[in-house]
């Protein structure tokens, strides 16, 4: 065994060490004669190594010496130093000393446990053990168990609170015997806290209200009196359903009322302030229930989260924080949060500050937008998540005008919001209590007690004018979610205050950002959606909300911001004045991003210690707040207090703007409060803490108190646990420097020393969250090895069952282990390295870092780990991309162009570029006409591909960033430079000069025997070219083929954007549309109880049809998905009959027969007869898959009823059903994407690449203006040899307006750049370098041995993948998971990106992807078939979170799947082929036009028609009368006549995978 460790981690009182420790310290003791050090130790032991080396068979403990602070939180300091008088102990007894497992005791026995603790230790019987109760802190549970001779101590006040929890909650579950673990015990604070509220107390706080539900949700414990639920009048069937519950159900006393019609008023509701009662929310269909079941079995509620204790109801902002610590483990909780805002809106006018009647008049903080985002990206896989995405916003867009931005609230002078609810009278949900200092006034003038006055005011027995304004403002402070505050007490309803009109402007720009990114840039506004003056069924563009976000934008800067304090300050709409208070919200500018660079330098500067304190942010400042008196008493929102939200988005919004040191430390002392306050406080977690006081931060003397205290021997819901990111993901990204620091020391022996500095409290975090306790730098001295590591997982410690070696890198399996460790319990080890010690002290720095396993026999080098991590970090971790990008910009002095283009540095360096191209182009071509002598003409093939080069440079720019550019100005720029030179190359192809002087030099063998075979191939190329462009024609004729061009070009790019359904919806009832996933239903643009209205296009249309069950449906909803605007059926035969005047001026009888002469092919009747080849042999295929497909129709329509048959409409919903009658039970479609992030597959994608071409990726930072969005990363391609080869920038995430197709764009082929050229750019530059002016300062390559120069390859690569979260590095946030259908399209992708970067040459007319388009699929097709081998699968598979390898078999399971439905799928694009053939055919030529006709007119040709019969050709399963698909047949405009190529290469590919790779057998890839 080269290395075995065993580690631990816990906390104990000093007044008792470990069985581990003991011994360490023994022997220590018996080697020196001396302990550690009682008087340095701090109040807790904190950790203890046990080590195994076997190369010097001793141990290495460890023991804590002194304290020390940083940042205000306690460090510990920890020796660790060799134990060599341990070699007489043998690993069973370590194991059997380390691993102390379980005690039983019967549970009589376990009552009387429990009651003996709390008699000893509980000595201020308030049912708790705290760090306030002064009983001994150590109890025995020996005489309890039914084990003999058991001695099981716990001890100390966490560990003994965590022993009273036990006892209660399996006294709780009514459990005969109780089994108390250590691990239980001994469970670090973090650790546990989370697993309580993924495990238990979201559960306890979760509410429905419906059957099974409304006995736990109606009860209001703030209020008195039997439950009733209000029904709004809008959906009669809860009505019903209710009524018929309260009758079922009398012991409930459920009292159903009705809402009225219309608006609600402040009379009405405080009529019914005595009656309270519980809202209706949203309720779904319960679709696939028994007929004849009663009612209360067909609705079923959505579920919904309350914050506990008093609050038994669902609370507008708390519920959306909440929602960020449940959306990786109760999704479908946050998807019934947001349906039941969505109700709100609907039928109460916005979303109530919580569901109970007296909340009728008032809303809280909108942040549904914010949610729905956040949400709709964790569930962005499932077939509902755009659609309830979009019912979002459509709701929130709704709320926002007929609430937000309408009077009252409305202040026209300033056009900001205002909190300013409708309501009279006193909170009902206060009570008199509550308000005592606001009544006790008037009590002393009417004489009366505070509850009569109150009682009185409200029921308009005595009128207080002073009191009815200050109950609007009061109202309006809880409406504003800071209930109360003296930032807002007594004038909220006046105050336009900086968070309403932050999170207003957040509103605005994410539904630009939805209404861009996901709804095509127009959203349809349905009637029920529909504010006052909108029109149903209007379409809106982003462009409304981008500028109403930008007015909002100015205006708070304009009345908001204070120059002087450096804040965002509330106006004061009625004074017309700034408010002086400060609170924290005045840092939210940050988080919604509105604030300048400079205004986030000042609130950093200035703002941030106004507010922090050791625990957090705190609410206000404590000078505005002022000295607490009777006339001034604490307010919960105010200092010294700190609230979740006020952390999480000042968390966020630091990190925006790249403050992340900061960020991080706040995040860190808030965490560390809570994780302080659930360890000392018997598992207490609260709503507000005092961020001044770490050991009694849960006592808050404000107003109610605090909310989550109100318990006995165990928390069992917390209260607003908001773990919005896992707590230790605060520690993992402290600075090194900052958290640990290493340095070795000399103790009094001779014996070498580590020490090891972590902060005392958060030790057991540091562990979890994944960070290696310590690694001293190999370079630093002479260092021997040591192997240190540590456990991440509850309990005493764990076993690892390998342990990795840097020095020798294997993997120990199970069985070098000693068999009596099978005994022991489960273990695992995250991560172990190892690492050295010095072999004598010496002073030499050396610092605590992450490190990763380094897997098992890695030959890579240093710098190739570092690269190879980079590559996956800078994807997968948006910090650490932030970090990455920005290192590299502030250093960087200049800003430079797009791609490093020294043209492109702004829009108008694109006509710019196209004008001094055009101008390079002349001076081209009249050096090739003006060729005379032999040596002129023999560089007429590589001046024409230089010609062929510059054209292309612009062209092959232009056409990416007029398609992708986010910037408007650059887009346009780009089209004009397009067009501009679009034109100018025509005219060039339709040049006589040209060819003659190509022509002749080719036939001249005293000039073309002197070029070599690259330059031959070039010029017949390039002759080919001219042959296509009409060049033997008439002047006129020629001038009407560059015309006919650019028209075709017109017509292309109408023919793309008007692919569409003619009818964008089709209503369908509830019979129709069983099967369909009601969730999916619910956030369709228009459901009703009866039936649904869904879309024709997308994800819905498409998954209704795989699942609906009614096959009339099904072919009603494939008509309406296949049948094209007749004006896109014009728009394409005006198209086709032009490509074929155009090929008829240049001499062919059609476009295909044009397209082809060049391409392997050759003629459109050599690409039919493969196309009628493959269709035979498709056919066996495509049986079995009917056949399989017919037997399950047979049986649905009730046994071999005859004339049965499969129709369009059916091949996906059979072919679905076979999917889920093969698949695994246990597995999810979509459930590989967990080892697939983003940053993986790109790891593995250049691990492949070595292996196969010598090549491997390096990430580069991009210099200022070099990319067209912050998102873009750039690699460098670097060959083993010749160093860098190419420049791929990769444009992978979403973003709004950007194209949702994957895609490839060659920017600039490779091309060998003449000396020659680099003189010629010297002269016209004299100032500038040559080798830069020669590539428009584009990336190049030169060796100054052979004196060789090339244009690199540059290459962009283009998704529309989510990015990760922006705390992608704790261990909760998920990076970007890709679907295997995602990685499949990146692997095809990049198949093309890899084929552009190794065809090097020396003219880029045959560079790359510059190859016959019918060869072009066949490398990126080849990378399909590497992604399915298991040799590249296991280059990089790897779960993210545990780092499990992808197991084989789901693989296996996905691709045999596929295979199922491969014939019908082949023989879909064998119709495609096959029809694109025909298209381009002769056939568009029916009518006769002159050569000056307007290209279109006449008729004669139907695309249906030819549709129809390429069906019936090829087609197994016909074509429906009425349908026209050809609309939406894109490719048709790229592809031209070679539609083919994708089957065509898929053989080719499939005979290389074969012949030369093996077929993957036996390693072959």
């Amino acid at each position: 065994m080269s290395a075995l460790m065993i580690a631990e981690s816990f906390l104990l009182p000093k007044t008792s060490v470990s069985t581990q420790l003991n011994m360490a310290c023994e022997i220590d003791e018996a080697k020196d004669g001396k302990r550690p050090n009682e008087a340095l130790q701090p109040s807790w032991w904190a950790l203890a190594l046990i080590i195994r080396s076997p190369s010097t068979n001793c141990l290495t403990g460890g023991f804590v010496t002194h304290a020390e602070q940083r940042y205000d939180v306690d460090l510990i300091s920890v020796h660790l130093f060799p134990l060599y008088d341990c070699i007489s102990l043998s690993l069973p007894e370590i194991l059997k000393a380390l691993f102390a497992s379980k005690l039983n005791m019967h549970s009589t026995a376990g009552h009387t446990a429990m009651r003996d603790l709390l008699q000893q230790e509980d000595t201020d019987d308030d049912g708790l053990i705290t760090i306030d109760d002064r009983g001994p802190k150590d109890f025995s549970l020996s005489n309890y168990s039914t084990q003999r001779d058991t001695d099981f101590v716990v001890q100390g006040v966490y560990q003994l609170s965590c022993l009273l929890q036990e006892l209660f909650l399996a006294q709780k579950r009514g459990l005969g015997t109780v089994t108390i673990r250590r691990s239980q015990l001994e469970e670090d604070p973090v650790h546990r806290l989370t697993r309580l509220i993924k495990t238990s107390w979201w559960e306890n706080l979760t509410r429905r209200i419906d059957a099974d539900g409304i006995q736990l949700a109606a009860p209001d414990p703030k209020m008195k009196g039997a439950p009733r639920i209000y029904v709004p009048p809008g959906v009669p069937e809860q009505h019903a359903y209710y009524t018929a519950i309260a009758k079922e159900r009398p012991e409930l006393q459920l009292d159903v009322q009705w809402l009225p019609k219309g608006e609600m008023t402040a009379d009405y509701i405080k009529s019914i302030n005595h009656e309270p009662g519980l809202l209706a929310m949203e309720m779904e269909a319960e679709l696939d229930q028994p007929k004849g079941k009663g009612i209360t079995q067909q609705l079923k509620g959505c579920p919904f989260i309350v914050p506990g204790d008093q609050f038994n109801e669902l609370y507008n902002w708390d519920a959306c924080f909440c929602a960020l610590g449940m959306l990786d483990t109760h999704l479908p909780v946050v998807k019934g949060i947001i349906k039941n805002f969505i109700f709100e809106i609907k039928h109460y006018g916005k979303i109530l500050n919580a569901n109970r009647s007296y909340y009728l008049g008032r809303s809280q903080p909108p942040l549904l937008t914010w949610l729905a985002l956040k949400t709709f990206r964790a569930m962005q896989h499932e077939p509902d998540a755009q659609d309830l995405l979009k019912s979002a916003i459509l709701a929130a867009r709704k709320e926002y005008h007929v609430w937000w931005t309408s009077k009252p609230r409305l202040d026209e002078e300033s056009g900001l919001s205002r909190y300013r609810p409708i309501g009279k009278g006193s909170p009902p949900e206060c009570g008199a209590g509550v308000l005592s200092h606001v009544f006790t006034p008037y009590a002393k003038k009417y004489g009366m007690t505070v509850e009569d006055v109150c009682t009185a005011y409200n029921d308009g027995a005595i009128t207080e004018p002073e009191l009815d304004i200050f109950f609007d403002h009061d109202r309006a402070v809880r409406e504003n979610g800071h209930d109360t505050s003296n930032r807002v007490e007594g004038l909220c309803a006046d105050l336009a205050t900086v968070d309403l009109n932050c999170l207003l402007y957040r509103i605005e720009e994410d539904i630009a950002t939805a209404t861009q990114t996901y709804f095509g840039d127009g959203l349809t506004i349905p009637a029920e959606f529909c504010a006052p003056g909108d029109q149903p069924n209007a379409i809106e563009s982003s462009n409304i909300w981008l500028e109403r976000a930008q007015k909002r934008k100015d205006l708070i800067n304009r009345y908001c911001w204070n120059e002087e304090k450096g804040m965002f300050l509330d106006y004061n709409t009625v004074t017309k004045q700034q408010s002086t208070f400060e609170g924290v919200t005045c840092l939210w500018p940050l988080w919604c991003g509105i604030a300048s660079d400079q205004q986030a330098a000042r609130l950093v500067k200035d703002a941030i210690p106004t507010f922090e304190r050791v625990g957090g942010l705190a609410s206000t400042s404590e000078k505005t707040r002022g000295r607490v008196s009777e006339a001034n008493p604490q307010k919960q929102w105010d200092y010294p207090n700190g609230w979740a939200p006020h952390q999480i988005l000042a968390w966020d919004g630091l990190r925006r703007y790249g403050y992340s040191d900061a960020s991080t430390r706040l995040n860190y002392r808030w965490l560390h409060l809570l994780t302080e306050c659930f360890r000392n406080w018997n598992g207490t977690v609260v709503e507000k803490y005092n961020v001044t006081d770490l050991k009694r931060p849960q006592k808050v003397d404000a107003e109610y108190g605090n909310q989550g205290l109100r318990f006995k021997y165990a928390p069992q819901e917390g209260l607003h646990p908001r773990p919005a990111h896992t707590y230790s993901s605060a520690y993992d990204a402290v600075p090194p420097q900052d958290r640990w620091t290493c340095r070795p020391i000399s103790l009094p022996s001779p014996r070498p020393a580590v020490q090891l500095l972590i902060p005392q409290s958060s030790l057991e975090l540091v562990v979890r969250a994944g960070a290696l306790l310590v690694a001293v730098d190999a370079l630093a001295c002479p260092l021997d090895p040591l192997t240190l590591g540590f456990e991440v997982a509850a309990g005493f410690g764990f076993l690892p069952s390998g342990v990795f070696s840097l020095a020798e890198p294997r993997m120990l399996k199970d069985d070098d282990l000693d068999s009596d460790v099978d005994a022991m319990p489960s273990c695992r080890l995250l991560r172990a390295i190892t690492c050295r010690t010095p072999r004598k002290p010496a002073s030499f720095p050396c610092f605590a870092r992450r490190l990763l396993v380094v897997p098992t026999a890695d030959a890579r080098t240093p710098l190739q780990r570092s690269n190879d991590d980079a590559l996956r970090d800078i994807f997968d971790s948006q910090p650490f991309w932030r970090d990455f990008r920005d290192a590299h910009r502030s250093t960087t002095s200049s800003p430079q162009g797009l791609f490093q283009n020294h043209y492109l540095t702004k829009p108008d360096g694109f006509i710019d570029f196209a004008r001094t191209t055009a101008e390079k182009c002349q001076r081209l071509v009249a050096r090739v006409v003006g060729a005379s002598s032999v040596e002129e003409q023999r560089r007429i093939p590589k001046v024409l591909d230089r010609l062929s080069d510059s054209l292309c440079r612009v062209l092959d720019i232009a056409d990416f960033v007029r398609a992708t550019h986010p910037d408007a100005a650059f887009r346009d720029a780009a089209t004009d430079a397009y067009s501009m030179l679009y034109e100018f190359m025509n005219v060039l192809n339709t040049t006589p000069d040209l060819k003659i002087r190509l022509e002749t030099a080719l036939n001249d063998p005293n000039v073309s025997a002197r070029w070599t075979d690259e330059e031959k191939i070039v010029a017949q190329m390039l002759l080919k070219d001219f042959a296509k462009s009409a060049i033997e024609a008439s002047d006129e004729k020629r001038h009407a083929f560059v015309e006919l061009s650019n028209r075709v070009r017109q017509l292309g790019t109408e023919f793309m954007q008007g692919i569409r359904p003619e009818s964008s919806t089709i209503s369908l009832s509830n019979r129709q549309l069983k099967g369909v996933d009601p969730c999916m239903l619910q956030s369709t643009s228009k459901r009703h109880f009866t039936g649904s209205s869904i879309p024709t296009y997308g994800a819905v249309a498409f998954t209704a049809l795989q699942s609906m069950e009614n096959e009339s449906a099904r072919r009603d909803l494939y008509i309406a998905m296949n049948t094209s605007p007749k004006a896109q059926l014009q728009t394409l035969q005006d198209f086709l009959k032009t490509r074929a005047r155009v090929a008829n001026l240049a001499g062919f009888a059609s476009f295909a027969e044009m397209n082809l002469t060049d391409k392997l092919a050759k003629t459109p009747v050599a690409v039919n007869s493969f196309l009628d080849a493959l269709s035979r042999d498709n056919k066996s295929h495509i049986q079995q898959e009917v056949d399989e497909m017919l037997r399950l129709k047979k049986l649905d329509t009730g046994g071999e009823a005859s004339g049965v048959q499969i129709e369009p409409w059916d091949t996906d919903y059979y072919k679905a059903r076979l999917a889920e009658k093969y698949r695994s039970r246990s597995r999810r479609p979509d459930f590989m994407s967990a080892y697939f992030s983003l940053g993986t597959v790109m790891q593995g994608l250049s691990r492949l690449f070595t292996h196969l071409y010598g090549v491997h990726f390096v990430p580069t930072a991009i210099a200022p203006s070099e990319a067209w969005d912050p998102d873009v990363r750039r690699l460098d391609v670097i060959d083993e040899t010749e160093g860098r080869i190419a420049v791929l920038y990769c444009d992978l995430f979403a973003r709004p307006e950007k194209s949702r197709n994957p895609t490839h764009f060659t920017l600039r082929c490779s091309r060998r750049i003449d000396p020659s050229e680099i003189e010629e750019a010297s002269s016209l530059h004299p100032n500038l370098d040559p080798l830069q002016t020669v590539n428009d300062g584009m990336a190049i390559s030169h060796n100054p041995a052979t004196n060789t120069t090339y244009q690199l390859p540059t290459i962009a690569l283009i998704c529309d993948f989510e990015p990760p979260s922006s705390f992608a590095s704790s261990t909760s946030a998920a990076p970007t998971l890709l679907p295997f259908r995602d990685v499949q399209t990146l692997f095809h992708e990049m198949g093309h990106a890899i084929h552009s970067i190794l065809g090097r040459t020396a003219h880029q007319v045959v560079s790359g992807t510059r190859c016959a388009t019918d060869f072009s699929e066949m490398p990126s097709i080849l990378m399909e078939f590497f992604l399915r081998d298991p040799g590249v699968l296991a280059l990089f598979a790897r779960h993210w979170r545990t780092g499990a390898a992808l197991p084989f078999d789901m693989v296996a399971e996905r691709l045999a799947l596929d295979r199922r439905a491969q014939g019908l799928e082949t023989q879909r694009q064998i119709i495609l082929a096959a029809l694109d053939q025909a298209y381009h055919s002769a056939l568009p030529q029916t009518t006769t036009t002159s050569t000056t006709e307007e290209a279109g007119s006449g008729s004669g040709f139907d695309s249906t028609g030819v549709l129809h019969e390429v069906h019936a050709r090829y087609g197994s399963v016909g074509e429906p009368r009425g349908t026209s698909p050809q609309g939406f047949f894109g490719h048709l405009v790229e592809y031209g006549g070679t539609y083919y190529s994708y089957l065509f290469d898929r053989a080719i590919a499939g005979k290389v995978w074969e012949e030369v790779f093996d077929a993957g057998r036996g390693g072959g890839a």
